[in-house]
């Protein structure tokens, strides 16, 4: 099952080059809010929102403040941090199947440097959740509903057990 999640690049669709690079918990957020047809601001002035909030730090975005602009943007929206990942993977698939969606927190080699980046969960194939449906707002194109994928494996070395949940208030 996928969810048909509007995509959105953080290096195409924010115009401000400081906060290109920094803005894929954002970035992610704006996917959800749209996903649900919730009214907010357009991307790089969420962007501002956040920043001007106090929600951007030396290590990236609060996870506190996200949670914070979700709720006040119309979002029923929790983290869990730590979580054992066959757990963690259940809760992620019954999340999606109840229509939610969630930003995972991964690690990222670059340059041979692991790094801090964030994805949105948008899908899943099988039982056991052996291929992962995402998008990485870090590719300057996705596509609505063309979503990338990992296999379980390969999530489970990338995914540092934080993450998400967000679905639509009723």
């Amino acid at each position: 099952m996928r969810h048909n999640v509007p995509f959105y690049s953080q290096f195409k669709d924010v115009e401000d080059s400081y906060w290109a690079p920094r803005s894929c918990s954002i970035v992610n957020l704006k996917m959800i809010i749209d996903f649900y047809n919730i009214k907010s601001p357009d991307l790089i002035d969420l962007i501002y929102l956040a920043n001007n909030r106090g929600f951007f730090g030396r290590s990236g975005w609060y996870h506190e403040g996200i949670l914070k602009l979700g709720e006040e943007l119309g979002l029923i929206i929790h983290r869990e941090e730590g979580v054992d990942f066959e757990k963690g993977l259940k809760k992620i698939k019954t999340h999606l199947d109840e229509g939610g969606l969630i930003i995972a927190s991964i690690t990222k080699k670059i340059l041979g440097n692991k790094r801090f980046h964030s994805i949105l969960i948008t899908g899943y194939e099988g039982d056991d959740m052996d291929l992962i449906y995402y998008h990485d707002p870090e590719l300057l194109s996705g596509g609505n509903n063309k979503c990338f994928f990992v296999d379980k494996n390969t999530f489970e070395n990338e995914w540092r057990k934080m993450a998400i949940f967000a679905s639509k208030k009723a």
